[in-house]
């Protein structure tokens, strides 16, 4: 596996162009009785004023002789280069930092409602276990988390006959300010490899343990590689039938998870071990909440021990059975209400 860089990266990230300045675009190519760009960004084609491969209207210029085996009128791509260069954004400076510590704080890249925080917090296991990292942005003024996603490798899955073999890696799940296309294609210049779209899935399935938004990623290799021996389809391959889960919901279970139920007869996820197990409030420790007993330490007041506490240090009253403080019974054994009952009153007493 190769060796990501450990210091963070400074980068110039360029938002892509607005909707409607591509649709403009299109417009004038479709005037110019030209075959149109994709809306999108693709493997192919990025909606940028500047990307390595140089300005717009070199890249447009060079895409249509690729693509179509169209020769570009200068007129147009004049007209074009004014159009793009007027609608685009200034760029942003970034810091990228590559890890394989996954303790952030969910919502810190805009990733708060990620499951792998809750539910599939185990994925985060999995993914440090199998020698993933994450690709986390941060903005270079304020240094605030601006995106993130996942960096799986993904070598020994592919059937490629790879130069070197080192340099592959998936990366999927993009949150933020960045969507999985931009994060795949700035990683790409940075490692200078090449980004492709692909299905993914992980043990065959993409909504198991390792859950992959909408189902795809992309596929990070050497340039070199040729495109017709890129797959489709990735399996990331990280096993899942290890991992401990939930005796009662079935959920799986992070390490951290494990550890804080250890003192539990069974494995249980953190709402599960809320809902059936509470502390004694005498000794501290933990008992499932049903096989709580009531006793009274104080007049009107009542609270829920273990069986061993209310053995230890409470008495039943002789009459209602009910537990009390020692302190609060007669000498006869009697709680102060039963007393009131049986004590005769006045109008009772012997003449």
């Amino acid at each position: 596996m190769a060796l990501l860089p450990t210091d963070p990266i400074s980068i110039t990230y360029e938002p892509p162009l607005p909707v409607s300045a591509r649709d403009q675009v299109n417009q004038t190519l479709r005037q110019w009785g030209l075959p149109l760009l994709p809306r999108d960004d693709t493997d192919r084609w990025l909606w940028r004023w500047r990307t390595p491969e140089g300005k717009f209207p070199k890249r447009l210029r060079k895409y249509f002789w690729q693509q179509h085996g169209i020769k570009l009128d200068p007129t147009l791509l004049a007209q074009l280069g004014q159009q793009v260069r007027a609608a685009s954004s200034l760029p942003i400076p970034l810091l990228l930092q590559f890890t394989d510590r996954f303790d952030w704080q969910p919502g810190d890249f805009g990733d708060k409602g990620s499951c792998f925080w809750t539910t599939r917090a185990a994925a985060r296991d999995l993914i440090a276990a199998s020698g993933g990292h994450a690709a986390l942005f941060y903005r270079a003024d304020t240094g605030q988390g601006y995106a993130r996603a996942w960096l799986v490798p993904v070598v020994d899955t592919l059937d490629l006959d790879l130069r070197y073999p080192d340099w592959a890696w998936v990366v999927f799940n993009a949150y933020g300010a960045l969507t999985l296309s931009q994060v795949a294609h700035l990683l790409a210049q940075t490692l200078e490899l090449r980004a492709s779209l692909v299905s993914l899935t992980n043990e065959g399935q993409s909504d198991g343990l390792i859950y992959i938004n909408h189902d795809v990623g992309y596929l990070l290799l050497p340039p070199h590689i040729p495109v017709p021996l890129v797959p489709d389809c990735v399996d990331l391959g990280i096993l899942t039938s290890a991992v401990p889960r939930c005796s009662s919901c079935g959920s799986y279970l992070s390490k951290d998870q494990v550890q804080a139920t250890s003192d539990l007869p069974e494995l249980y996820c953190p709402d599960c071990s809320a809902r059936l197990f509470t502390a004694c409030p005498d000794c501290g420790s933990i008992v499932g909440s049903r096989n709580l007993l009531p006793v009274r330490p104080l007049p009107g007041l009542i609270h829920n021990v273990c069986h061993q506490c209310r053995t230890r240090n409470y008495q039943p009253c002789t009459c209602c059975l009910v537990y009390y403080d020692p302190a609060l019974l007669s000498p006869e054994g009697y709680c102060l209400y039963c007393r009131y009952l049986l004590e005769p009153g006045p109008a009772q007493a012997d003449p």
